[in-house]
């Protein structure tokens, strides 16, 4: 028994390796043909929302107590610009984004995370791989939050490389993490809660967590969004009108008959289709892959058919296999239900969605929950 509460203590704490050793065996299932009763669509629908981001340094601290469970600040290039953004989560895993720049509600909106615009005083005294920041800024109650972190960035290529995402931000999405290099020795961090000094967290009442990270996160985002046609493609707009939502936004996407595109600064979005129907979807930054969604079949994507489809997924994070899955699709009601249901790693599994894809006008209104 106490073999069990230490591993349950410590496992969110330790990286995985590969959610499967291959995909081609898992991909080789569920790849019946569709039944399709309607025709081609002039443009298919976005059926998932798919999101993919890398922080460029990765601050971890999980508090002993009081408010906050954990927090995390990392630096993002966003558009070629460097932003430091604090992430704090509660005991229940609720996380609230703390960034100063102008129009929150419109920055990264396939992520629905609540997020406040706030000065964020960052003093960072980095220089190559030797990370020097402090920073300070006040949380949701008007406490002042400050930290001061020293550590040297690690450059050994880690074997198990697929991070646990705890239980943050369950609502709204289900992530995935690839932490090529992480850097737990040697660091030296302060946090401070109005000027007191706030005790880390030790894992089995030993080792503070106190790390530098090198992340990508990546994965399915709930969402709300309106899909219409125009002269290049369609527009994506954020949310369906009427729904309460924390990111809006309107979005200009491509479409060639094969493959939708949109794109905004250094990242862009990419989901193949054949015959209405849709065959991978990925993220990527500049030249680099960030996020990519691999179906053992065509996926229903706004076109009707009969019966049951389902498909299997990969999904690949910087190139790792960090996830796979199920996809369930049915013509319900002049529309398709889709249940995205992950597989593994365990923290994967314990954020299902359901989707409902409804043909509205010339185009579709998608909306997606966490299933519970």
């Amino acid at each position: 028994m106490l073999c069990l509460l230490l591993s349950c203590a410590v496992r969110d704490w330790l990286p995985q390796g590969p959610s499967l050793p291959s995909s081609d065996a898992w991909l080789a299932q569920a790849a019946a043909p569709v039944s399709w009763t309607g025709p081609v669509p002039a443009q298919p629908a976005v059926p998932f929302q798919l999101f993919g981001f890398r922080y460029e340094r990765d601050i971890v601290l999980a508090a002993a107590g009081g408010p906050w469970q954990m927090h995390e600040y990392a630096y993002v290039l966003v558009d070629g610009e460097g932003i430091w953004v604090a992430k704090d989560s509660d005991w229940e895993g609720r996380q609230t984004v703390t960034v100063d720049v102008p129009d929150l509600a419109t920055w990264l909106p396939e992520v629905p995370a609540p997020r406040r615009v706030s000065p964020v005083t960052v003093d960072d005294r980095s220089d190559g791989d030797n990370v020097d920041v402090s920073l300070s800024y006040e949380d949701l109650e008007g406490r002042r939050i400050e930290v001061d972190f020293t550590a040297e960035r690690s450059t050994r290529l880690e074997p198990k490389r697929n991070g646990s995402t705890f239980n943050h931000s369950e609502a709204i999405a289900a992530p995935l993490l690839d932490v090529p290099h992480r850097q737990l020795g040697g660091v030296e961090a302060s946090l401070r809660y109005d000027g007191v000094e706030q005790p880390l967290h030790r894992v089995l009442g030993l080792v503070p967590v106190k790390a530098l990270l090198d992340q990508t996160q990546a994965g399915f985002a709930i969402t709300s969004f309106r899909q219409a046609p125009d002269a290049d493609g369609f527009q994506v707009s954020r949310p369906v009108p009427g729904d309460a939502w924390s990111v809006s936004g309107v979005e200009a996407w491509t479409w060639d008959g094969h493959e939708a595109r949109y794109a905004r600064g250094d990242s862009t979005f990419s989901y193949v289709y054949e015959e209405g129907a849709l065959l991978s979807a990925s993220v990527w930054s500049s030249d680099q892959e960030l996020a990519r969604v691999e179906l053992s079949g065509p996926l229903p994507a706004g076109r009707a058919f009969e019966g049951v489809v389902e498909r299997h997924f990969v999904f690949e994070v910087n190139g790792q296999l960090q996830g796979h899955g199920t996809m369930t699709a049915t013509w319900v009601d002049g529309g398709m239900d889709l249940a995205v249901t992950p597989v593994a790693p365990y923290w994967f599994a314990e954020r299902p969605l359901d989707a409902r894809v409804q043909p509205f006008g010339d185009g579709y209104e998608v909306r997606a929950a966490r299933r519970r």
